[in-house]
């Protein structure tokens, strides 16, 4: 008897297994769903894309001298404006250096002021200019002579020598008070050019803000060393900012610069208006998807550089045709394929029926629906069980 009495328990058990199995994913022999409604394209803007907030305008800062650093005049986080002192490097050296400049400039001056004065008084080249002139006046005696037969060929000849060497002499007198000062002109000139790179590199030491903008990664310190073009900090503004998203080849085609957007900074839950900036004209080889930059500027201060962003894209001059007709789409989740074909499952009237449709563009986790389904009907994403034309269901949730 006990034996018979443990059969029938265990039958017992499991008669009521199967009973609880028969019934999970059911209600009353429905079957359990979830559901979505058919949704336009201009609904469908409502998926975000996620990137990360930039400044759209960013400068690294570095010291066009090397130095020690003297002194930082600002704080992470601090707001400046364009030409605000960031930091200063001892200027020691580099005072040294214009002032020796300088004094050579100085000197440089006088030689010129002085080479010039001789100039005017024609120190050396009065006296070959004087004995030039007698020679000229000697030769044209002896000419006169030697033509009259007065004189012998060898006198006039000596006169014709006299004449030209005083000439050569009068010419080398004038080469050389020229060149003196134009060698003086052209010590002047490079002694110039060595101060003002000299004040040039006094200034540098100290270094300014060349935009208007916020401090982040102050990299120096007072006397820490930096050598010329190390970066020392960075300047951001923050009153325009970006964000770049990737989109999918199938998605690109139908987004335009100038294209209206929205970005939500996720910490804040601060939403501003923006614009599609720019599209890469190319894809990531890695990724195969497509970079968009979308600008804007923030309702206010507290939204910062490397914060998450949703962008939201909305085209509101045409459909995915481009004919400004609406595009409808439907949860990638949502379409069943069968021998090459895609169907899904409408909801009505607490039933299913399995319909046909002719698949278009992919959009995030939805596609479009080219045939076959009409905006607010709802379609099956989920289902708790199999299902088939005609089946009852329960919609647990849409």
């Amino acid at each position: 008897m006990q034996n018979i009495k443990k059969r029938w328990m265990g039958l017992t058990a499991v008669l009521l297994l199967c009973m609880t199995a028969a019934g999970c994913g059911s209600s009353g022999g429905a079957v359990n769903v979830t559901t979505a409604k058919v949704k336009t394209d201009s609904a469908l803007s409502e998926t975000a894309y996620t990137g990360t907030v930039k400044a759209r305008s960013m400068q690294e800062i570095t010291a066009d001298v090397s130095g020690k650093v003297a002194s930082v005049e600002v704080k992470e986080g601090q707001n400046v404006r364009a030409g605000d002192v960031l930091f200063r490097l001892d200027e020691t050296e580099y005072e040294l250096q214009a002032k020796q400049a300088e004094a050579v400039l100085s000197a440089a001056q006088v030689a010129l002021s002085s080479a010039r004065s001789s100039q005017s008084a024609d120190a050396a080249v009065i006296p070959a200019r004087t004995a030039s002139a007698d020679a000229h006046a000697n030769y044209d005696r002896m000419k006169q002579l030697y033509d009259a037969g007065g004189i012998s060929e060898a006198d006039f000849e000596a006169a014709r020598s006299k004449m030209e060497t005083a000439d050569a002499q009068l010419a080398a007198a004038q080469i050389s008070q020229n060149s003196a000062s134009d060698n003086a002109a052209a010590q002047v000139e490079s002694a110039r050019a060595a101060y003002e790179l000299a004040a040039q590199r006094l200034a540098d030491c100290t270094v300014k803000a060349p935009i208007d903008g916020q401090v982040s990664q102050i990299k120096i310190e007072s006397g820490s060393v930096v050598s010329a073009q190390t970066a020392a900090m960075t300047v951001v503004d923050n009153s325009s900012l970006k964000v770049a998203v990737e989109v999918l080849e199938k998605d690109v085609k139908r987004i335009a610069e100038g294209m209206e957007a929205q970005v939500t900074v996720q910490s804040l839950g601060q939403t501003c208006k923006a614009s599609v900036h720019e599209i890469a004209p190319s894809a990531d080889e890695q990724t195969g998807m497509f970079q968009v930059t979308v600008v804007f500027d923030p309702a206010d201060s507290g939204v910062l550089s490397g914060m998450a962003a949703d962008v939201r894209l909305t085209d509101r001059n045409a459909g995915a045709d481009g004919t400004g007709a609406a595009a409808l789409y439907v949860p990638e989740k949502s379409i069943v394929k069968e021998d090459g074909k895609s169907f899904v499952y409408v909801v009505g009237d607490g039933r299913v029926s399995k319909r046909e449709v002719r698949t278009g563009l992919r959009k995030n986790q939805y596609i479009e629906v080219e045939d076959g389904l009409a905006e607010g009907d709802e379609v099956v994403v989920q289902a708790g069980g199999d299902l088939e034309d005609g089946a009852r269901v329960a919609v647990i949730k849409s």
